[in-house]
């Protein structure tokens, strides 16, 4: 089982990167106990709301779901099954009922695929997630992902 303080001084030294990350792209950012909120808007000017579960980062991949925006209780809410809370271009995979994002080193790729062997940082994450998000899910090349990999799995 992960550390809790490391995980929780990880998310602290990389909130400050993360939150200008957002800024940058004119989304906001919020944290939550182990949870941070990413909200932004999609290339229709949609807005979107992504909750990352952060907890066991580094040595586990952050959970990326996303949320109705209009969510009141963010941390207990489960993720939204309609498409139109979710990046688009592409599109959520659907199984079991739920929807997941398909990108290596988070948690809901091994849903699909096997363990890519490292944990896509959360600054990484942020950024993937804006682009995405925006319709430019084309910038993002797995070999510029895989450059920043926090662990190698034995």
């Amino acid at each position: 089982m992960p550390d809790p303080l490391l995980t929780t001084l990880r998310l602290e030294k990389e909130i400050e990167r993360v939150a200008q990350i957002a800024e940058r792209f004119k989304a906001s950012l919020a944290r939550q106990g182990n949870f941070v909120f990413l909200e932004m808007k999609d290339a229709n000017s949609r807005e979107m709301l992504a909750r990352l579960d952060c907890d066991g980062y580094p040595e586990k991949p952050i959970n990326a779901e996303f949320l109705d925006p209009q969510t009141v209780d963010r941390v207990g809410a489960s993720a939204s099954n309609n498409h139109n809370h979710w990046p688009s271009q592409p599109g959520p995979l659907q199984k079991d009922g739920k929807l997941y994002l398909c990108l290596a080193g988070i948690k809901s790729y091994l849903a699909f695929h096997v363990d890519p062997g490292y944990v896509m940082t959360l600054s990484d994450l942020v950024k993937s997630l804006i682009l995405w998000c925006r319709g430019q899910s084309h910038l993002l090349r797995k070999e510029a992902l895989k450059g920043t990999p926090i662990r190698r799995i034995p």
